[in-house]
């Protein structure tokens, strides 16, 4: 697993027993600071609190994630399983 936190970035890899090469997951953290500033503007109403956040986590997609850490866990679930506000 590589696990990328800006801006000190780190690298684990992980052999995976079933496997000749190792494994390597690309583990993307989106950083607090992102966090509070997408819930700050979105609390003014500066922007679409929703829109930012999934615009925000489909870039780290985007970047070749296959995984994501990230304070809106529970409410991107949540909007992916079509269960968040419209």
């Amino acid at each position: 697993m590589c696990q990328i936190k800006l801006p000190s970035p780190k690298c684990f890899a992980r052999h995976s027993p079933s496997t000749n090469p190792p494994v390597l997951f690309l583990l993307l953290v989106q950083v607090s600071g992102e966090y509070s500033m997408i819930k700050a503007a979105g609390a003014l109403g500066m922007v679409d609190e929703q829109k930012v956040m999934m615009e925000s986590l489909m870039c780290l997609r985007r970047a070749g994630a296959d995984v994501i850490l990230t304070y809106f866990a529970r409410h991107a679930a949540a909007v992916l399983c079509g269960m968040g506000p419209k």
